[in-house]
């Protein structure tokens, strides 16, 4: 990610020619493609599309497509134009990296872009029209104006933004799981998302209450992580419904993680990360790993801030479970944190946040109730931290699970934006020690 800026400039120069005057961006300005134009010059590649020796085809959306990708993703046409990461990738999937007419499209596809590892598909609608598809599920466009000359290139114009989900190489583990020392039926899934070029920093990641291994935008959150050279251990945890319990599968995952798994022992340096109910049990086992001890979740703590969460207290022995070496806990990233409950009054899940040491990074939507509902208690709280590392970003206009609709997780490419722009990574890669 941090060299894209010039992986973007060199993919790009390699398609220059000695050739004709008239260039894409002549074609963009022509229809009046005001919004591509924003982009192009937002991702600091006006020198390049305006030069006429290019060679390529250019993939020219409209404004209206702009916009719909802006309504879909829900963020402002500002903070967009300000991720020159995030626009940089989007321009470089819509370039190919050499000129084609739309008959030619279709005969050839798929087809490679010049964002690395990236292609798109063309085929012919029952009504004689090109359509084009982005590898995310729900990304495609019709070509509505098509084979425009442009020096060495061909301009094609598009309704719709093109854009992509993010490859990576998993592997699959399992293993039986126990509750008060009884072995459950099932058994627990577990992903791990190994990236081409690893750091030697790992993250274990899971989902809250009634989410499973491939919802709640987990998927995404890995590939983001993986593709910056972060191992990442996602698992899911449905059968037994008790906080207590699952916060011993995520213990067993880390253990198994450092101990045991071959892909993963390795590493000496892990966040510990989930969303809702699984970022609560990341706290509970940073707290594990500082102390050697659990949290009994049934206990006041000082100074008035409460946790009335119910639950049967961790012990040493419990399920067989390995002590946590403190080192490899280098911080805790949460998503959507569940501070506050139902009613946002006597429900606090304040215990053991305040306890621990590691850096925190919280990242929430400003319609979460169950951060924002009572902001007099959250401040109360962030007073108690017992950490002097802590980092907040908050999501527009997005609420609980960072989604938009009940069960309709965002696109790959608006949970990167939201991402990039909280410095997950950078964030990740400091408090790890592998900056």
């Amino acid at each position: 990610m941090h060299k894209l800026g010039l992986l973007f400039a060199l993919a790009l120069a390699a398609l220059v020619l000695p050739g004709e005057s008239r260039t894409p961006l002549d074609v963009a300005k022509k229809y009046k493609c005001t919004h591509f134009l924003a982009v192009v010059s937002a991702a600091n590649a006006t020198s390049v599309l305006s030069d006429p020796s290019l060679s390529a085809t250019v993939l020219v959306f409209k404004n209206s497509g702009l916009d719909n990708l802006l309504e879909k993703w829900r963020v402002s046409r500002s903070v967009l134009l300000a991720d020159t990461v995030l626009l940089q990738e989007l321009l470089l999937y819509h370039i190919l990296p050499s000129p084609m007419k739309t008959s030619t499209l279709v005969r050839k596809s798929p087809l490679a872009t010049l964002q690395p590892g990236q292609t798109i598909t063309a085929r012919r609608t029952f009504s004689g029209r090109v359509q084009l598809r982005g590898t995310a599920p729900d990304s495609n466009t019709i070509v509505s104006n098509r084979d425009h000359s442009a020096g060495k290139s061909i301009v094609h114009l598009v309704d719709e933004v093109l854009y992509f989900n993010i490859p990576s190489t998993n592997t699959f583990k399992s293993f039986s799981s126990h509750y008060k020392g009884r072995v459950l039926s099932t058994t627990v899934p577990v992903i791990i998302d190994i990236p081409a070029k690893p750091t030697g920093v790992g993250m274990v990641l899971t989902h809250g209450e009634g989410g499973r291994i491939d919802t709640e935008g987990l998927p995404q959150y890995a590939h983001y992580f993986a593709a910056a050279g972060i191992t990442v251990v996602r698992f899911a945890c449905t059968s037994v419904p008790y906080q207590n319990f699952r916060n011993d599968v995520y213990h067993a995952v880390l253990n198994n993680a450092t101990m045991l798994w071959p892909e993963t022992k390795n590493i000496t340096k892990w966040i510990l990360s989930g969303r809702s109910d699984g970022a609560r049990g990341a706290t509970e086992i940073a707290y594990r790993a500082l102390t050697g001890l659990g949290t009994n979740m049934t206990s006041p703590i000082h100074d008035g801030v409460r946790n009335d969460d119910i639950g049967d207290p961790w012990t040493a022995n419990n399920a067989g479970l390995k002590p946590i070496n403190a080192s490899l806990v280098r911080g805790v990233l949460s998503f959507s944190y569940p501070l506050l409950g139902e009613d946002g009054k006597t429900d606090i899940r304040s215990v053991p946040l305040i306890n621990i040491t590691q850096p925190l990074m919280f990242i929430s939507g400003t319609q979460d109730p169950y951060m924002t509902r009572n902001l007099t208690e959250w401040r109360n709280i962030m007073t108690h931290l017992a950490s002097n590392d802590t980092t907040f970003h908050y999501v527009p206009n997005v609420a609980h699970l960072l989604e938009w609709d009940s069960g309709h997780d965002m696109p790959d490419a608006a949970i990167q934006a939201y991402l990039n722009a909280a410095d997950a990574v950078d964030w990740v890669m400091r408090v790890a020690g592998a900056a």
